[in-house]
């Protein structure tokens, strides 16, 4: 599962792990250091990414990205490309490799 957050102003993608329920929005803030953390708006992820929701790549440079520990239990992920009828397949290391990863965490 895949989310585009707006914190303080700068795009923050997070890539949880299908088995999680929820993500803990106040606790994500509060280790992020973040004054603002909420959901970007479709309107607001289609100005900066020139992609609309469900449709942001899983590997993208233009931001940042918080990405579940528990990902790394697989041996790959899927996900979108920005292109709407193509999925990415990636080993879930690649994308701490390929990404600005800034946050690699279990408590999400």
């Amino acid at each position: 599962m895949k989310m585009v957050f707006l914190s303080d102003d700068h795009l923050i993608c997070v890539i949880v792990s299908g088995r999680r329920q929820r993500i803990d929005i106040p606790s994500l803030k509060r280790t992020l250091g973040a004054k603002h953390l909420a959901l970007a708006s479709k309107v607001v992820v289609k100005e900066r990414t020139g992609h609309e929701i469900g449709r942001v790549p899983l590997v993208n440079r233009h931001f940042n990205y918080v990405i579940d520990h528990a990902l790394m239990d697989y041996d790959y992920i899927y996900g979108g490309t920005g292109e709407g009828f193509y999925t990415l397949k990636i080993k879930p290391e690649n994308l701490l490799v390929l990404n600005r990863v800034i946050l690699i965490t279990d408590t999400l």
